[in-house]
């Protein structure tokens, strides 16, 4: 391994809010990291998988990371680091380097976190890509290669366009768990499908908009469900970021079942109760859009958790993506030089340090290493 180069990135620990949090997963892009020649050493090494990411706030450890994005002219990054812990009391300072050692995507970026699927919609074509290798999508009907708010995203048409996860265990008779995604509503006060798991009026666990003007959280019977006037909030056009966290162990319906809109929770009114656990739905898929009423406009980055995400998680982690230039900085790109030294000397023996007798012509030493020489005489 050698570092060709490197920057610094700095998460303030003013961006963090109520932390710290465990395992969170931190986006570096092209608005944070900003100096054109990291993007022309990162082409010079070989390309994205060159990308290696560092603690330099303790002990030095190498991070796990997903590059989902890079290109060079022009310059974009999507870049994900998983930070063991993100804090709100001192500075998360992230060594971002360029090397000559190609490294591998981490589904550890996400599955040590409870993630067991993550969507980042970059496809051109074909099915969705689950960055946690558990759940390989079968889309339909999406255009693909729409403006996302992070890169790309999918565009439903508002009818029947979706992507089938298939039998996602995780989300079954559990007593935890947490959708979230960015969206984009084409026109709101509309029965929408976000996501959505049925297997009857008494079995579900789903989240749509409807006419009403209303956002609808069911979990279990359909006459279990949190109701958020949600069209005070958002506008037709403009994304949004979206998460419903559920959490069974909780005492009362306000506890149990949470909707955020842009990271803050938006308490409204319940319907029915909502039950300690999910519903066992091992017998439907789990939908992004649905085959009916499916999402009216563009979602990106959708993910589910095994755990009940809290409200400073996601307050931070709305903030790191709606706006990652004043989440974070990036230093400029340091590159690091390693010099050489040609010494021209008869073709006669010698002795190196080993007492090995060589001659000049058959030695290569330029990668600083010493060496003591004797002429036989």
């Amino acid at each position: 391994m050698a570092v060709i180069g490197y920057c610094t990135v700095t998460v303030p620990a003013a961006q963090v809010t109520s932390g710290p949090h465990a395992h969170f997963p931190v986006l570096i892009d092209h608005n944070i990291i900003t100096d054109a020649a990291f993007y022309d050493a990162l082409t010079g090494a070989g390309g994205a998988t060159h990308i290696h990411c560092y603690d330099t706030n303790t002990d030095g450890t190498e991070y796990d990371r997903e590059i989902v994005v890079f290109t060079d002219s022009p310059d974009s990054l999507e870049l994900w680091v998983r930070l063991p812990s993100i804090s709100n009391a001192v500075d998360n300072v992230i060594c971002v380097t360029v090397e000559t050692t190609s490294r591998a995507n981490d589904t550890t970026t996400w599955t040590t976190g409870g993630y067991f699927t993550v969507r980042h919609y970059q496809e051109a074509s074909g099915n969705s890509v689950d960055s946690t290798g558990n759940y390989a999508g079968t889309t339909s009907g999406v255009t693909y290669g729409a403006t996302g708010k992070i890169q790309k995203g999918y565009n439903f048409d508002g009818s029947n366009d979706n992507d089938n996860l298939g039998n996602i265990t995780q989300e079954n008779s559990v007593a935890a768990c947490t959708w979230s995604g960015w969206v984009k509503q084409d026109i709101i006060d509309a029965v929408d499908i976000f996501v959505i798991r049925y297997v009857s009026a008494s079995a579900q666990f789903q989240a749509n908009t409807s006419s009403d003007g209303s956002l609808y959280a069911y979990c279990g019977a359909g006459a279990n469900s949190h109701i958020n006037d949600y069209s005070a909030v958002v506008i037709a056009g403009i994304f949004f970021h979206l998460a419903i966290a559920y959490d069974g162990t909780q005492a009362t319906n306000l506890t149990k079942l949470k909707i955020y809109i842009d990271g803050i929770s938006r308490a409204d009114h319940f319907a029915g109760t909502i039950p300690a656990t999910t519903p066992d739905m091992s017998t439907v898929s789990r939908y992004i859009g649905y085959t009916s009423n499916a999402w009216d406009g563009i979602i990106d980055e959708v993910r589910g958790n095994s755990n009940t995400l809290s409200a400073g998680w996601l307050a931070t982690e709305y903030n790191n993506q709606n706006t990652p230039a004043t989440f974070a900085s990036s230093a400029s790109y340091s590159k690091i030089i390693i010099g050489t030294m040609s010494i021209i000397l008869p073709d006669i023996p010698i002795v190196d340090m080993d007492g090995v007798v060589v001659t000049p012509s058959s030695l290569s030493k330029t990668d600083g290493t010493k060496m003591a020489l004797g002429i036989m005489l």
